[in-house]
């Protein structure tokens, strides 16, 4: 995902064009795990617009998997998402793939829990 909050970007709009294309790829109810700059963009259009109130946003910062802790301990058939699959420092991605396929949906990334990973619901 490019940085879109550069402040000498009079006019740019990517910021709003992320959270539109995120919010139009996810069903309802989905759990979307985020780092800092894209909850921010769509805790904004969820909160002070009223966008997608049906979401669950999570702003987990990745180490000591964390993240990874949190996509197990959710119930079997949560719809989640990652906000984007940036590598560390940003997405556990490595745990992440250990327990689901990421599957790249708009903006945004599905995550598919595997089955034969280990990584079920403890």
């Amino acid at each position: 995902m490019s940085y879109y909050l550069w402040p000498p970007k009079t006019g740019y709009t990517g910021a709003r064009e992320y959270a539109d294309a995120a919010f139009g790829a996810l069903p309802v109810g989905a759990v979307v795990v985020a780092d800092w700059l894209p909850y921010q963009v769509l805790r904004y259009a969820q909160v002070v617009e009223g966008a997608r109130p049906d979401l669950r946003l999570e702003m987990i910062n990745a180490g000591d998997d964390r993240q990874v802790r949190f996509l197990r301990e959710q119930p079997a058939g949560t719809p989640l998402y990652l906000a984007d699959a940036s590598p560390l420092p940003y997405y556990e991605m490595d745990g992440i793939r250990a327990c689901h396929e990421v599957v790249k949906t708009g903006v945004v990334y599905r995550l598919d829990r595997r089955p034969t990973s280990g990584c079920s619901n403890p």
